[in-house]
């Protein structure tokens, strides 16, 4: 009799414990891909492994455990916590601050733009995040039903490197105006993006709107 009641008691325990487990909705919002806010670098991968976790962080598939809504993350002999804030969607991890990378300004910002140039022509940019923390871009012009790719300056290169700071990203290029070696201007370029999405391009003080076409 005592035995039937032993048993009973566990599977009781045990779907109460699943049952909690289940009810938690905090639980699942930690999978997804997170990029570091500060200079969007760093890439964390996290995905369910069975009621845990497998964190990809610098290469390396690091063990999580779930505790009091945090992920509790096991690097060779350390433990350090994961905290997602639930009210901006972000997290702390080994004093940076990670937001999904869906949301990420480098996701945004990356891809093909379409824009009206100072003669009403269409033009195009292409952005592309490098493998460090520059991106790349490069001027393009209609020529039948291909687009045309060069620098800023009209050379054919791999075209200009911006850095991301404060919201944005920030650059220049030298404009040479003739044969001397100091005939040259730096024009500064920064491109943002307003609360509706679309592109904002300052080049030489003129400013336009582009439209993404293609990631």
């Amino acid at each position: 009799m005592r035995t039937n009641l032993t048993q009973r008691f566990i599977i009781f325990l045990t779907i109460i414990l699943l049952f909690c487990s289940c009810s938690d909705p905090f639980k699942n919002k930690y999978a997804g891909r997170w990029i570091e806010t500060k200079r969007e670098i760093d890439v964390i991968s996290i995905s369910k492994n069975n009621e845990d976790y497998i964190v990809t962080y610098q290469g390396k598939r690091l063990p999580a455990v779930y505790k009091d809504r945090n992920l509790e993350v096991t690097i060779g002999g350390l433990k350090p916590t994961m905290m997602l804030e639930e009210q901006t969607d972000r997290i702390l991890f080994l004093e940076k601050e990670y937001i999904r990378i869906e949301k990420s300004f480098t996701n945004r910002i990356c891809g093909v733009w379409n824009y009206k140039n100072e003669y009403n022509e269409d033009s195009f940019l292409k952005i592309i995040k490098d493998y460090s923390d520059k991106y790349n871009l490069q001027k393009g012009s209609k020529n039948g039903n291909r687009i045309n790719w060069g620098n800023m300056d009209g050379s054919v290169g791999n075209g200009e490197y911006l850095t991301f700071f404060n919201g944005s990203l920030e650059g220049k290029y030298r404009n040479y105006e003739g044969s001397a070696a100091d005939a040259y201007t730096d024009i500064k370029i920064n491109i943002g993006l307003n609360s509706n999405n679309i592109l904002v391009f300052t080049i030489d003080n003129r400013v336009f709107e582009a439209i993404k076409v293609n990631d």
